[in-house]
């Protein structure tokens, strides 16, 4: 299973009034960080080199890639000096301590601005983008969760190739027949970061958040069981290599491990 390299990945404009675009005839440069380092990289490069090649010199987004760890590093202290980017891709869930700092501009504009259409997008996905009733996302893409599987490790390790696991037990079963440390091979890939597991706790029957008190609920009973079944699968049967991000895991997988 893996979380496809983004959660939710929003453009979110940072510093910066969407208004520019309209402002006036001269050059300009913006400036645009993100954490895609796998191969959705290549893709978004395209799609910046494109863009800068039809606007002729006009305006032009000058890209810098990093791993979203280094990504969140920087942008803070890059805010605090006044050096941040113009624009970054964003999840939505860090909209409101960037918004509270001072550090995003509404873009309530947008639409008016670039002709763009809010019925081009489901509803859930822009409310995503709000806060405090205001636009401070406008949504890139959306990401749901997938589970791939590698159909001749399990024929190589006698499971039937057409049935993947339906259920956490049969998960765990099936990814500890599929590890073979000889190999380098792993049963499952569990990246260090990301919200992969959210799914397990909800699988599990279990909840983060209790809207209605305001309280966290991720140490209750349940989901403390299911988070410990998440941890024995990557320290007791080593199902997973330690330490490995969501690019290396996609190399692993495309290298039949």
């Amino acid at each position: 299973m893996r979380k496809s390299t983004l959660f939710f990945i929003l453009l979110l404009v940072s510093v910066f009034s969407i208004n520019v675009f309209a402002a006036s005839s001269k050059s300009i440069t913006l400036t645009f960080w993100n954490g895609f380092t796998g191969p959705d990289g290549e893709i978004l490069r395209e799609i910046v080199n494109r863009f800068n090649q039809e606007q002729k010199g006009n305006i032009k987004v000058e890209m810098d890639i990093m791993p979203w760890d280094v990504f969140f590093q920087k942008l803070p202290p890059a805010i605090a000096t006044k050096t941040a980017p113009d624009f970054v891709l964003l999840d939505p869930v860090n909209i409101p301590e960037y918004v509270e700092n001072g550090a995003l501009e509404p873009m309530d504009d947008f639409w008016e601005v670039t002709g763009l259409k809010e019925t081009n997008y489901l509803q859930n996905v822009l409310d995503a983008g709000k806060y405090k009733g205001k636009y401070y996302e406008i949504p890139m893409q959306t990401n749901l969760f997938y589970l791939y599987w590698n159909k001749d490790l399990f024929r190589a390790a006698g499971l039937d190739p057409e049935k993947p696991p339906q259920t956490m037990e049969e998960l765990e079963k099936y990814a500890i027949k599929l590890t073979d440390p000889r190999k380098n091979q792993y049963g499952f890939g569990m990246p260090i970061e990301g919200v992969y597991w959210f799914s397990f706790i909800w699988n599990n029957g279990g909840e983060l958040f209790d809207l209605a008190t305001k309280k966290s609920l991720l140490d209750s009973p349940q989901n403390i069981k299911t988070i410990e079944w998440i941890q024995d699968l990557a320290l007791k049967h080593k199902v997973t290599p330690r330490g490995a991000t969501g690019p290396d895991l996609d190399n692993l997988l495309m290298s039949g491990q």
